[in-house]
């Protein structure tokens, strides 16, 4: 079977949690698992800023989860509940930052459903 996945609208700017709830439904006839992965991407203006200074990543995995057993034309719900720090990048000195601006939190199953895509502004 097939899955997609969804994702709410975004809330006001986070500083605390990202928080999202995510439906994944198997469309197809058997009863399958699928992952859901969580990629990060900064967006134009934070990677302006940022690659003046260090390499950026056109995306990153920061979240993953494996829903086990969806029914054929049945779904699951996880909530994710994430740190801002998942919208760091690594610096040239090796540590982490956020920057401020607006962040793409990607959600796809990898397969050939399209990833939701949801900006975060910090």
């Amino acid at each position: 079977g097939t899955a997609t996945a969804t994702a709410p609208a975004p809330p006001e700017p986070i500083y605390r949690r990202i928080e999202y709830t995510c439906e994944v439904h198997n469309t197809g006839s058997i009863a399958g698992d699928e992952v859901l992965m969580v990629f990060h991407s900064v967006g134009q203006a934070v990677r302006k800023t940022a690659t003046a200074s260090h390499p950026v990543p056109i995306k990153e995995l920061v979240e993953f989860w494996r829903f086990n057993n969806i029914p054929a034309g049945g779904s699951q719900v996880m909530a994710f509940s994430m740190k801002p720090e998942v919208l760091s990048l690594t610096t040239n000195d090796g540590s982490r930052k956020v920057y401020p601006g607006e962040h793409e939190l990607h959600f796809s199953t990898g397969g050939s459903a399209p990833d939701q895509v949801v900006t975060v502004t910090v």
